[in-house]
């Protein structure tokens, strides 16, 4: 009998795929699985644009993939919650816009969850707060924006010491 069709991307394949990817280099890395394509565009004779998503069930995770003339330019998640990167609020008051990624990486002691990448160096960083004051049902989350590999911008969600 054949296998159920599935979507399912681990996080660490996610990781794993590369920007220049073919969407065929995607699918095999993927054990053959296509995806779903979301949105699919000729923008003009040169420019062929594809979003290719892949989604999970349980949990409720969604990952995308985009090529541009057949080259992965950029990907997105939304949802891993399997692993967490904590950071404190003494280690969120130290990074400064304009620092290099691996000097926050230094500060905070570990890479953070990746939310998404895609040209210019550009990343989508997440972490779990933790420390006095940070608890909540939810948990406080700090994202770090990343624009040619240094600090563009952070935020943070529940600081209320």
């Amino acid at each position: 009998a054949p296998l159920p069709k599935t979507t399912a991307v681990t996080y660490e394949q996610f990781l794993a795929v590369q920007h220049g990817w073919t969407r065929n280099q995607l699918t095999s890395y993927l054990n053959n699985n296509p995806g779903e394509i979301f949105l699919q565009l000729s923008v003009s004779p040169g420019l062929f644009v594809q979003d290719v998503d892949y989604t999970n069930t349980n949990p409720n995770v969604t990952v995308g993939f985009s090529f541009r003339n057949n080259a992965l330019v950029s990907k997105t998640q939304h949802g891993f919650k399997e692993k967490k990167f904590p950071i404190t609020k003494a280690q969120y008051d130290l990074i400064q816009v304009g620092m290099t990624r691996d000097k926050v990486k230094t500060i905070v002691d570990n890479e953070g969850q990746l939310l998404g990448e895609g040209e210019s160096d550009t990343h989508m960083v997440q972490y779990n707060g933790s420390g006095t004051g940070w608890e909540r049902a939810v948990g406080p989350t700090v994202r770090i924006d990343f624009l040619l590999g240094k600090v563009y911008s952070k935020g943070a969600n529940w600081f209320n010491d």
